[in-house]
């Protein structure tokens, strides 16, 4: 009988020390996993642009896209506004563009194309249809939460010290 107490004894100090072991082995991989900080994580839930009026040239300054996260991506197109104020022909297309954000760039306009004192330019974003390859006819146009097409008019100007902070954006 004293043999069976003794090994209930020692196998129940094994358990407890098993258990005890376990659980500082789950302590200390649960202290090694990285914290994320909340700004360090952005989901983006809309599809937006951003861009100032600026000077003419054979590129278009984008100060920030937004393209939803759970989306394939996209691209900025550029096109001119037709003289009836439609939407006019495509000059220029960014690069293909991540979910996300994308602050501050530029955006070469096609070979030949450029943009003139006085005009007026709209830049649209398109969805990717999973090639990253810009396709007209298979990369449709984004719309924002309401289901409006995202799409930003502005104009080319001659004095850009008449714009509010523009130097800011160079």
């Amino acid at each position: 009988m004293d043999k069976k107490i003794t090994y209930l004894v020692v196998t129940i100090v094994v358990a407890i020390i098993a258990i005890l072991a376990f659980n500082i082995f789950l302590k200390k991989e649960v202290e090694e996993v990285p914290v994320v900080e909340d700004s360090q994580v952005e989901i983006i839930s809309i599809n937006s642009i951003l861009t100032p009026d600026q000077a003419g040239g054979e590129e278009v300054f984008i100060e920030k896209v937004l393209l939803k996260t759970d989306e394939n991506g996209g691209f900025v197109v550029v096109h001119r506004v037709a003289e009836d104020g439609a939407l006019g022909g495509v000059i220029g297309v960014s690069e293909y563009l991540t979910p996300g954000v994308h602050d501050n760039f530029v955006i070469t306009l096609d070979e030949g194309e450029t943009v003139e004192v006085g005009e007026n330019v709209i830049v649209m974003l398109h969805g990717d249809n999973g090639d990253g390859v810009f396709n007209p006819k298979e990369d449709g146009a984004l719309v924002d939460g309401g289901g409006n097409v995202v799409m930003i008019s502005f104009t080319i100007l001659d004095n850009l010290e008449e714009v509010e902070g523009f130097e800011a954006k160079l």
